[in-house]
């Protein structure tokens, strides 16, 4: 009997020790299942941002030397940017490259640019890339494509009229693009001066955190995003026959890419 009970004993005794040992151990794969969840969701979030983060259509390698034809831009990767031209009659006094706005183009200068020509002023605009004509239409190339471009642009240009003085007109996005050129390690040689029309300077610093965030969150989830900015009662300009213009216009763009204004930011800050 006494052997009986004391083996009972030790069997109870065995079968706690052994349903404590697996009760740790349920609890340590419990903890590491819940890490390897929380891992994963991770790991998931980090692909989620990664495939959602703002998309730049930069230039690509260089494979041809630029060139200046009578109607487009072609720059060292190819890319051709369409170019409109208004000569001033015989030889021009000055010579004007004109760089248009955010989500405009070369046409923005058709009225400016006839008035100067009638005043012997020779004026050429490009299409930015991501803007008019261009083959990427609607996307942000960034900010050192950008500058490259109009580098290249003002390098052409001047070859074509070296005695002639060469201006940079920019237009608020356009004066952004002008300012980082400029202001960049390699600036074109041979510019004699800058006009910035109502420049582009609303950069991060300028921003109030609401704005700050809002715009980081979606250019990071949701770049392709085009909120049109209807319902925010902001008139662009008090001329009702070039707002009438411009809503007929399809090469004026209405419904900007979220990750575009978040490039536009970086490059005025």
């Amino acid at each position: 009997m006494t052997g009986k009970r004391g083996s009972r004993i030790l069997a109870r005794r065995h079968n706690k020790h052994w349903f404590a040992e697996m009760e740790h151990h349920g609890a340590t794969v419990r903890r590491a299942t819940r890490l390897l969840r929380a891992f994963c969701l991770l790991l998931g979030l980090m692909a989620l941002l990664a495939a959602c983060a703002p998309h730049i259509d930069a230039a690509g390698p260089a494979i041809m030397a630029p060139e200046l034809n009578a109607d487009h831009l072609v720059a060292a990767d190819g890319f051709q940017l369409p170019l409109r031209l208004w000569p001033a009659a015989g030889g021009p006094r000055a010579v004007v490259i004109a760089v248009h706005g955010f989500n405009d183009y070369s046409n923005a200068f058709e009225n400016s640019a006839a008035y100067w020509a009638a005043r012997g002023i020779t004026t050429y605009a490009y299409d930015q890339r991501g803007f008019g004509r261009t083959a990427n239409f609607g996307l942000w190339p960034g900010m050192a494509t950008l500058a490259d471009d109009l580098r290249m642009a003002a390098t052409l240009i001047k070859a074509r009229h070296p005695n002639a003085p060469l201006y940079l007109l920019g237009e608020s996005m356009g004066a952004a693009v002008t300012m980082v050129t400029m202001a960049g390690p390699e600036p074109p040689a041979a510019i004699d001066g800058l006009v910035l029309v109502a420049p582009a300077v609303w950069g991060w610093q300028t921003m109030n955190p609401v704005y700050k965030a809002a715009l980081w969150i979606g250019a990071h989830t949701v770049p392709w995003l085009k909120p049109s900015g209807r319902g925010l009662q902001i008139k662009a300009s008090n001329n009702r026959d070039t707002l009438v213009a411009l809503s007929k216009d399809p090469l004026y763009i209405k419904h900007t890419r979220i990750d575009s204004l978040y490039g536009l930011v970086n490059l005025m800050d």
